[in-house]
């Protein structure tokens, strides 16, 4: 993943907020630079920390959305 990626998925920022966004993960060492190149790759924290929130999502948010009557 690279920064440039990062900025596609998310439309709604700058490329300043991007920035902060992508470090604040790599203080936490969710992602981690391959090499001194700007790719970088989820380290075995990231894809747990990932897998949680995608869990949680699955398992939380997707029904209490469901259940809520439409405005």
């Amino acid at each position: 993943m690279r920064n440039k990626d990062l900025r596609e998925n998310l439309h709604d920022k700058t490329c300043s907020q991007d920035s902060r966004i992508l470090k604040r993960l790599r203080v936490h060492g969710v992602p981690k630079r391959a090499g001194s190149s700007y790719k970088y790759y989820l380290t075995r924290i990231g894809r747990l920390v990932l897998l949680a929130g995608l869990k949680l999502r699955e398992l939380f948010l997707v029904p209490q959305l469901a259940s809520q009557p439409a405005l």
